[in-house]
């Protein structure tokens, strides 16, 4: 995001997107949900082709190999347990929070730019935990077990490397690590803050409408939640 003053020096505005990586059951949709609710993102929902588990709600777009045949523009392409998943450039760009298996997180984090930044929570359990948390949600044992299996081979290269991820934090406690998380967002947002600001008293002594971005647009629509 940029602002430009008229004949002068053009002022550049980074802005964070976040994706969301972690095994089954580790809670993210939770995490994600409870993010979406107290910052107002726009939580970006992949397609799949698989099928709608029981009692699941909308955690995908559940679409037919046909259909997914069709639609272009497609990132963060990855299949497990022989189903396919993926979002377009278009809910990339109009997204803000993304849950994505580590293949796609690199292909994403790797269009990072001077405006926009694409940071990585990973989110984990110890190994015990989570396969107790699996068995809770009543996932076939059979399926549970192929895609643990496609997990192992997609997450072993990942975890090995702190430099894959921003954050990571262990999800023992739902509340401990909204906080964690959310503390982290709020101090991205107020340094986009203090950053309008500076440039607004910068320009102090002059008519703010020479920029070509409407600052206080801006910031009536920026999804904040910012501490008095």
């Amino acid at each position: 995001m940029s602002l430009r003053h008229s004949g002068e020096r053009e002022i550049m505005l980074m802005i964070r997107k976040y994706l969301v990586v972690g095994r089954s059951a580790v809670g993210k949709d939770t995490v994600v949900r409870a993010l979406c609710e107290k910052f107002g993102l726009k939580q970006i929902i992949s397609y799949t082709t698989r099928p709608r588990r029981v009692g699941e709600g909308d955690t995908h777009k559940f679409i037919t190999e046909d259909e997914a045949k069709q639609i272009k523009d497609k990132l963060a392409i990855t299949h497990i347990n022989g189903y396919e998943y993926f979002i377009t450039k278009d809910q990339l760009t109009d997204g803000d929070i993304y849950i994505v298996d580590p293949k796609g997180a690199k292909e994403i984090r790797a269009l990072s730019d001077q405006i926009i930044q694409y940071h990585v929570f990973n989110i984990w359990l110890p190994e015990e935990v989570r396969q107790e948390r699996i068995a809770a949600r009543g996932d076939d044992p059979a399926v549970a077990a192929a895609r643990c299996a496609d997990e192992n081979a997609m997450f072993s290269e990942f975890e090995s490397d702190k430099s894959n991820w921003d954050n990571s934090v262990k999800n023992l406690d739902l509340t401990t690590t909204i906080d964690r998380l959310s503390h982290i967002i709020q101090a991205h947002n107020n340094e986009l803050l203090d950053e309008i600001q500076r440039c607004i008293t910068a320009e102090d002594d002059e008519d703010t409408s020479i920029f070509d971005t409407d600052l206080f647009k801006l910031i009536d629509e920026w999804p904040l939640d910012i501490d008095e």
